[in-house]
């Protein structure tokens, strides 16, 4: 980048962290989430995102009177972020501030991937997703309607949580994860396609447990952290006879999947309720490595 535009960055950054306390912090926490989230915010989202810094242990939900107003949010960035009005989200300013930060987001935001996995998990722990599965459409629609992160939380919590974050949020995630109702709450949005059509919501398991989840994200730490707590079934199956293992191999998570092999109650050749074991579904992925996992372990 030419280096006049780094300076209007650079200083862009020094009037942010000249604010007070509480608006610099709201700058960077923003700032945090529109530069690594997994993709583009709305400006609800964001709001409780931001929210969730400021609940009390007590609370169930993000209370909607309390979320910070979007000029509030755009004033503390100093000019380098905007709304989109046609699709509200909120983004930066322009793409020369993303490369600046491609840069320099390290310095500026040395923990980014373990704050945003911390306010996901947070999310997702919250008493208005203890509830469990919707039993409709329409009342799926009305929860994520009502909590604005609930979508995001879902589908991208875990690959936030990966590599050196997560021994970092393991506390925070098996307190979601030992909760079947919430967990079933945020596997049915991880699973509910995005096309819309009479029933969409419904395909998603019922019976989908955190160690299940673990797997589809492929998080062998928190993984072996689940170990140690009472009535968890490595081989359980969920509403369409898929087990952990059968989940992991499909997305290819060789170091998950070496850790459940080591399980002697594990069965290598389950088979689902398509006919398909383990090893099916990582040939079917491409995943070679998991393949000669799985046959170097299947039942001759």
């Amino acid at each position: 980048m030419p280096e006049s535009l780094n300076n209007i960055y650079d200083d862009a950054m020094v009037r942010i962290l000249a604010q007070d306390d509480k608006e610099s912090d709201l700058a960077l926490r923003l700032l945090c989430w529109i530069i690594y989230a997994a993709r583009p915010l709305q400006v609800e989202e964001l709001q409780h995102a931001m929210a969730v810094n400021e609940l009390e242990s007590t609370d169930g939900f993000v209370d909607q009177d309390g979320l910070t107003d979007k000029g509030t949010l755009v004033n503390v960035c100093a000019g380098i972020i905007t709304i989109d009005e046609e699709s509200n989200v909120i983004r930066l300013v322009h793409y020369t501030t993303q490369q600046y930060f491609e840069g320099s987001g390290s310095k500026h935001f040395p923990n980014a991937q373990q704050k945003i996995a911390e306010t996901c998990l947070t999310y997702l722990s919250l008493d208005i997703f203890g509830d469990g599965y919707c039993s409709t459409d329409e009342i799926l629609e009305t929860r994520l309607q009502r909590n604005a992160l609930f979508d995001y939380a879902a589908r991208n919590w875990g690959y936030h949580t990966c590599g050196e974050t997560e021994k970092i949020v393991q506390d925070l995630a098996l307190k979601f994860l030992l909760d079947d109702s919430k967990v079933v709450s945020a596997s049915q949005v991880l699973f509910t396609s995005e096309y819309r059509y009479s029933g969409y919501t419904q395909n998603a398991s019922q019976q989908f447990s955190g160690m299940h989840l673990v797997a589809y994200f492929g998080l062998k730490d928190i993984m072996v952290g689940m170990f140690g707590h009472e009535d968890i079934d490595l081989d359980s199956k969920d509403t369409y006879g898929r087990t952990p293992l059968s989940w992991a191999a499909a997305n290819g998570h060789e170091a998950v999947v070496k850790l459940l092999l080591l399980e002697k109650a594990v069965d290598v050749d389950s088979k689902d309720d398509y006919g398909q074991t383990p090893l099916s579904w990582a040939a079917e992925g491409g995943h070679e490595a998991v393949v000669k996992l799985l046959n170097s372990k299947t039942r001759r």
